[in-house]
C-alpha cells in the first residue's frame, strides 16, 4: 500500500489518540490488581491484543469490547507455564520482570519477528539480579525468580519499558526495591507516568527522584476501579511536526504536552501550550544543537525539523541512546537524504545541513516513526512524496493518515 503526500497548507485541529504506551501499564497493572477494573480509552492496535493474551496467562479474566476492557485481577497469582507475547515489544519488556518473580520457571514466546530481537541484556539484567534465565540469542526463553529488587543498577540504555515492568511488580515481592539509574532513561516521561498511575493505586514510594528510586516492598494494589488511558502526546506530535513545517495544527488531549512543546521551539517554531491542548505553527525555523538523549522519542522530530531548517545543525550523545532508537534514525537519516536533506554520522553526532527538502520515494522498513516523520516532512516538500508500505502506521496509530488529511494534508 502507498500514500502520496502533497505540498500542503496545514491548518486544523485533531483529537490526540491514546497512548498505547499507558493502555499497556493500565493492562498489567489491573491484572496484578485483585478485583474488577475498568480500562476506558483502549487504542485498537494489535499490540494491545497481544498484551491482554499475555495478561491472561497470569490468570486476568480480561473482556474486551471497543474501547473498553474490564480486568478481573486474580486473587493470588500463578506462574504461568507460557507467556506468549505475539508480536508486542512492548508487552515482552513489561511482563519480563513479572516472569522473573515467580520461583517457578515461566517459558517466554513471541513471533518471530520479535524474536529476531537482541533481549540479551535484559536477560543479562535478571541474571545479575538472582533470577535464573535461559536465554540463547532468540525466542523462546526461561526464566526462574525471584529477581532481587534491593540495591540494583540499573543501565539507562535498557530504557522505560523494562524499568516499568520493573517497578509495577516490585511491591509485590516481599523486599525493599532499591534502584539507582545509571546514565539518562530514554522515556523517562512514561516511567514518571507509570509512578503516577502506582500511587494513584496506593502504592507508597521512599524516592521517585533523580537518578535512585526506592519503594517498599509487600504492598498491594488498591483496585482503582476505572483507568483511563491518556492520550499520546508522542503520536499526536506527529502532526504537529507537519504544523510546525507548514502552517498550524491544534491537537486536544487529556495528556502532558509541555513534555514536548521544547523540540519546535529549538528550531524556531511556536508551541502554544493551553489547557488540554496545544498548538504548534511554523516560524523562521534555524539550526539547532541538540541532545539525543534530551531529545528521546522525538529524536525523529529533530532530524526532520533540522533538515528543513537551513544551516547546520549538530545531533550529539548518541551513544546513551538505545541500539533501537539509534537504527531508526539511521533509517531516518536515509530516507531524509532522499529528500534532499545532507546527514553525516561524525563520530558520536549527527551534522544535518538543512534546506528545502523535495518529494522522493520513502521506504520506512516497516518502522512506523519513519513513516510518520516522512509524511510530516512531506507537506513542505516540493513535488509529491510517495510512501511505501504505509501501512505499517496501523501498528502504531491506526488512524494518522486520516487525522493529517483532518488538518489540511493532501494525501492520496
Amino acid at each position: 500500500m502507498q500514500a502520496e503526500i502533497r505540498r500542503s497548507i496545514i491548518s486544523g485541529e485533531a483529537a490526540a489518540p491514546p497512548s498505547a504506551p499507558m493502555a499497556h501499564r493500565a493492562l498489567l497493572l489491573s491484572t496484578l490488581t485483585p478485583g474488577q477494573t475498568v480500562i476506558s480509552n483502549l487504542p485498537a492496535l494489535p499490540g494491545i491484543a497481544s498484551a491482554i493474551a499475555a495478561c491472561r496467562a497470569f490468570g486476568a479474566d480480561i473482556v474486551q469490547s471497543g474501547g473498553m476492557a474490564d480486568v478481573f485481577g486474580p486473587e493470588e497469582l500463578a506462574a504461568p507455564l507460557l507467556v506468549d507475547c505475539g508480536d508486542c515489544n512492548t508487552a515482552l519488556k513489561l511482563l519480563l520482570p513479572l516472569c522473573a518473580s515467580f520461583g517457578s520457571e515461566v517459558k517466554i514466546s513471541g513471533s518471530v519477528r520479535l524474536s529476531g530481537k537482541d533481549l540479551s541484556p535484559f536477560f543479562a539484567f535478571l541474571d545479575a539480579a538472582q533470577a535464573e534465565t535461559a536465554y540463547s540469542g532468540s525466542l523462546p526463553a526461561m526464566v526462574k525468580g525471584p529477581f532481587s529488587t534491593e540495591e540494583q543498577v540499573y543501565p539507562g540504555q535498557l530504557g522505560s519499558q523494562f524499568l516499568s515492568g520493573i517497578l509495577l511488580c516490585a511491591p509485590l515481592l516481599g523486599q525493599n526495591a532499591s534502584i539507582g539509574l545509571e546514565g539518562g532513561v530514554p522515556g523517562w516521561q512514561c516511567v514518571l507516568d507509570t509512578i503516577s498511575l502506582m500511587k494513584e493505586c496506593g502504592i507508597a514510594f521512599y524516592s521517585d527522584k533523580g537518578g535512585f528510586i526506592s519503594l517498599p516492598g509487600g504492598q498491594a494494589y488498591s483496585p482503582p476501579g476505572e483507568i483511563r488511558v491518556p492520550s499520546s502526546p508522542y503520536l499526536s506530535s506527529f502532526l504537529l511536526l507537519a504544523g510546525a513545517l507548514s502552517g498550524k495544527a491544534t491537537l486536544h488531549g487529556s495528556c502532558d504536552w509541555q513534555s514536548h512543546g521544547w523540540i519546535f521551539q529549538a528550531f524556531g517554531a511556536g508551541a502554544n501550550v493551553r489547557r488540554r491542548e496545544i498548538l504548534v505553527s511554523t516560524g523562521s525555523l534555524s539550526p539547532a544543537v541538540i541532545d539525543a538523549l534530551e531529545a528521546g522519542m522525538f529524536l525523529p522530530h529533530a532530524l526532520v525539523l533540522a533538515s528543513a531548517a537551513g544551516g547546520k545543525t549538530k545531533i550529539g550523545n548518541l551513544h546513551s541512546l538505545p541500539r533501537r532508537h539509534i537504527m531508526r534514525a539511521q533509517n531516518l537519516c536515509r530516507e531524509l537524504g532522499k529528500m534532499g536533506a545532507k546527514i553525516a554520522r561524525e563520530g558520536d553526532s549527527f551534522s544535518i545541513t538543512g534546506g528545502k527538502l523535495a518529494g522522493a520515494k520513502i521506504d520506512p522498513s516497516g518502522d512506523p516513526a519513519v513513516a510518520m516523520a516522512c509524511a510530516a516532512a512531506a507537506v513542505c516538500a516540493q513535488g509529491p512524496t510517495i510512501i511505501n508500505d504505509s501501512e505499517c502506521v496501523s501498528r502504531a496509530y491506526p488512524g494518522f493518515f486520516r487525522d493529517l488529511v483532518s488538518i489540511g494534508a493532501i494525501v492520496r
